[in-house]
């Protein structure tokens, strides 16, 4: 899923990539930036997630923090750190 309007995400990717230039988004495996909402990986009913979600949206919200993602060993992601965004 991708949120609208994507450009502050794109920014706020484009921000930190700077910060960090020898960590590109996706670690490089992609040229463009695209933000989105992973909803589910692997799922086997994932037409039954996708269809349950679509009854919902579209989904409104407002992006309050950022998170720093880390994949564990049992190949779990947990938040490793939180970033509060500024509003507006």
């Amino acid at each position: 899923m991708e949120p609208e309007p994507r450009e502050p995400f794109v920014e706020l990717t484009q921000a930190v990539w700077r910060r960090w230039p020898g960590q590109p988004p996706y670690g490089g495996a992609h040229r463009e930036i695209v933000p989105h909402l992973t909803i589910a990986v692997g799922a086997e009913d994932f037409h039954e997630v996708r269809a349950a979600l679509e009854r919902h949206l579209p989904l409104r919200a407002a992006a309050g923090e950022a998170w720093l993602m880390a994949l564990r060993s049992d190949e779990r992601w947990v938040v490793h750190r939180r970033f509060a965004l500024a509003a507006g």
